[in-house]
């Protein structure tokens, strides 16, 4: 039996149907640090259009066997920090899906913009996430009303260390 097959994809503008679903599904929605309820649909489009236009940031589609199962978006701060966004389709969570786009992802955004910041920020009685990014190397950096902020760096030696992999 052959092992699933997770990818990325960068999402295009058509695939604001599928973007726009999963931002709107309440265990998304519940995790939502700046959002406080469901978003429509020309708001949606407008964001991703400028999103996409800007090219500062990134957002994929995760595939497995090549059907979409989630999204990681990489988005930058006034600081040049990415924050990221991650949904994975319930059915998905818990098999190391999230483990493997995220970092497939972050070695993407690293290899277009060199060493990087990445953040994340989790709801703090989220022991799956924390899980997930404690697993992935990223370190507590404070918390507040309940969040709590995971920090990784990925530096030039990480790039040349993934790089001696390839």
């Amino acid at each position: 039996m052959e092992a699933p097959l997770i990818c990325l994809r960068a999402a295009q503008f058509d695939d604001w149907p599928l973007l726009l679903d999963w931002f709107n599904q309440p265990d998304s929605l519940a995790a939502k640090l700046k959002t406080n309820g469901p978003i429509g649909v020309e708001a949606h489009k407008g964001w991703l259009r400028r999103f996409l236009s800007e090219d500062a940031g990134s957002i994929f589609i995760v595939t497995l066997n090549e059907t979409p199962i989630g999204q990681i978006r990489f988005q930058p701060d006034a600081k040049g920090q990415f924050e990221i966004d991650v949904y994975v389709i319930p059915g998905r969570r818990g098999d190391g899906v999230a483990q493997e786009a995220l970092r497939l992802g972050m070695a993407r955004v690293s290899e277009k913009r060199g060493p990087a910041t990445f953040l994340a920020q989790v709801k703090t009685e989220n022991d799956a996430s924390r899980r997930l990014f404690l697993r992935l190397g990223f370190q507590k950096a404070g918390s507040w009303d309940g969040y709590t902020n995971y920090r990784r760096d990925l530096d030039a030696q990480d790039l040349a260390e993934r790089a001696g992999q390839a």
